[in-house]
């Protein structure tokens, strides 16, 4: 009885443990996953900036892409009207690859807009848009950088020509931009973040425009449904054609936000973490060891003991030639005959061979032959016993029959 209630006791602490170490986010906390996808409708998701740009345009000029950007524009190459189009990624980071990064240039230099709201990118797109990404809350201490506090970005309108702010409650937005100047004689600063540095920057490439903002957080719904906050975005919008021919909004940056390097592998990724790698050289040492001590063998080889030939076999081919280089037909058919009587007076307890008639009718009945292969059989059996004149063709059918009747006899088998 003291064992069953201490187990009780163990069980019903082990319940209370994994559901204290469930990953289900208590209804006290803010869920602070950070996504901005299109369809999240959590704090850090982005579904009320695609209902506003949903709204803004129209769904019918709006075009989703969930491939990655090199693979969509070998299809955009394709059709007729190239220009005038709009390419919108909002993700908290974009790794895009060389032939991504070279791609997205292609197509802003023909004459398209680029809309980039990200808080990362990777080298490739920073080197072909000379550009860079810095966040200044790396420099605060640990315990500024996790204060939540009265935060804002900035935006100048494009009607009013004025900078208007907006901010909310949370982590600080202190992510800047830089860009090249020398690359471009179109730079234009549109924003600034909560430190009063350049976080938005507008400037053509090629035929095209680039329209590029860090602190993505400015997008989430937390942000936009703060106060006006939404008006940031509109803002934002602004800056687009009028009339573009087709928005393509990206999905694919947002569902890989953890995208790794394009030269990234699983054997880089075990010697960038010294335990890791510490223990990877152990386990090769012994296994070298354990090899090398191996080498040699510990018991001698057993030979193999070939099978033992059929002898019996090799003697009935020997026979079997013997009678053929003989022509003694008669001979070979008596000894079938002989052997296939024995055969169903075994297997069907056939009688002798006296009358032909009544022991071919025995014989069908028997072994389900038709009555006149059965008639046939029983020809042969018998003139193959009583006559010297058995011919070639007599034996060829006569092994044809018999084999007919072995065969009937494995199927009924096999169907038992």
């Amino acid at each position: 009885m003291a064992v069953t209630k201490h187990f009780a006791v163990m069980l019903v602490g082990l319940v209370l443990l994994l559901y204290s170490c469930s990953n289900k986010p208590s209804g006290r906390f803010v869920d602070e996953r950070y996504t901005l996808g299109a369809a999240d409708k959590k704090p850090f998701g982005g579904h009320v900036a695609s209902f506003m740009m949903d709204t803004i345009f129209g769904t019918s000029r709006i075009e989703e892409v969930s491939k990655p950007f090199n693979q969509w524009y070998d299809d955009f190459l394709d059709q007729s009207e190239r220009s005038n189009h709009v390419y919108v990624i909002i993700a908290p980071t974009v790794r895009a690859f060389d032939k991504e990064a070279s791609d997205m240039q292609r197509f802003v230099a023909r004459g398209n807009t680029l809309l980039v709201v990200t808080d990362e990118i990777s080298e490739a797109f920073a080197k072909q848009f000379h550009c860079k990404l810095i966040d200044e809350a790396e420099n605060l201490s640990r315990f500024l950088r996790l204060q939540m506090l009265d935060t804002k970005v900035s935006i100048a309108d494009s009607s009013a020509h004025a900078m208007l702010s907006y901010q909310y409650y949370y982590y600080p937005l202190m992510a800047r931009l830089t860009v090249d100047s020398t690359a471009t004689d179109s730079l234009q600063w549109l924003g600034r973040n909560n430190g009063g540095q350049p976080h938005i920057a507008r400037y053509t490439v090629g035929e095209g425009q680039l329209i590029l903002a860090t602190n993505a957080r400015a997008l989430s719904n937390y942000f936009l449904l703060s106060q006006q906050n939404f008006g940031y975005f509109k803002a934002l919008l602004s800056y687009l054609p009028a009339y573009p021919n087709l928005i393509h909004r990206d999905l694919f940056f947002q569902r890989n936000i953890n995208r790794q390097p394009e030269d990234y592998s699983v054997f880089q990724a075990l010697m960038a973490i010294p335990p890791l790698r510490w223990s990877f050289w152990i386990l090769l040492v012994l296994a070298a060891i354990w090899v090398l001590s191996n080498l040699r063998r510990k018991q001698k080889m057993i030979p193999v003991v070939s099978p033992n030939t059929n002898t019996t076999v090799s003697f009935i081919q020997t026979i079997a030639q013997l009678y053929f280089n003989r022509q003694d037909h008669a001979n070979v058919g008596r000894k079938m005959a002989t052997h296939f009587t024995d055969y169903l007076r075994s297997n069907y307890y056939m009688p002798p061979l006296a009358m032909q008639n009544e022991w071919a009718y025995i014989l069908h009945q028997k072994t389900g032959m038709p009555i006149a292969e059965a008639t046939e059989t029983t020809r042969l059996i018998r003139k193959a016993q009583q006559s010297n004149d058995f011919t070639a063709t007599d034996l060829l059918q006569l092994h044809q029959l018999i084999a007919d009747v072995m065969n009937r006899k494995k199927t009924h088998r096999q169907q038992q």
